[in-house]
């Protein structure tokens, strides 16, 4: 949604930027999850600990996404690297990338479709690289084109849409750490 948002908002610079961040941090993931899934899931306060990071980050955003005002400007020219610590930092915020591509490398693993080579993990992690960066570069590709017939009311709503998202997120990741403390 950040990648489509910023495409809308502010063009393809911003996308591409916002997918750049998002791409190095779950390309990041996927091979700690393939590298590293033992030491992973010897450390399991430490993934409690970013869960619990995560949720002030994701409400600050989902706030600051509700309030944004400069949603009309079309002559917005996003900062060195701003779109790029926007994209790694909503990607850092959401530990569920993490878990994702820990419960895929156990998939695989488990039914023999990945070998424990490290050929085989590290030809794993280029397709992952490659697949997201076309899946991106798509998405901005489609986006920037339909972009003429959005309307501002549209984009507006987008950015209020986007910061109930990142707040409805933080809810339920502070539900499940509720949840894991009292029950677990």
């Amino acid at each position: 949604m950040a990648i489509v948002h910023g495409t809308l908002l502010y063009g393809k610079r911003s996308g591409l930027l916002i997918a750049a961040g998002a791409m190095v941090v779950e390309v990041f993931y996927c091979t700690v999850s393939i590298f590293g899934m033992n030491i992973i899931f010897g450390h399991e306060a430490l993934l409690r600990q970013l869960s619990l990071i995560s949720i002030p980050i994701l409400l600050i955003m989902g706030m600051l996404s509700m309030f944004k005002k400069d949603f009309l400007k079309r002559d917005y020219k996003p900062g060195s690297g701003n779109g790029f610590i926007t994209g790694s930092t909503l990607t850092i915020a959401n530990p569920m990338i993490l878990f994702f591509w820990i419960t895929v490398t156990a998939f695989l693993q488990s039914n023999e479709w990945m070998q424990d080579r490290f050929v085989d993990q590290a030809m794993f992690v280029v397709g992952v690289a490659s697949g997201l960066f076309l899946l991106f570069y798509m998405l901005i590709r489609i986006t920037y084109r339909q972009n003429k017939k959005v309307t501002p009311r549209f984009k507006r709503n987008m950015n209020v849409i986007l910061g109930w998202v990142f707040i409805g997120l933080a809810l339920i990741m502070s539900i499940k750490a509720g949840y894991a403390y009292f029950i677990g």
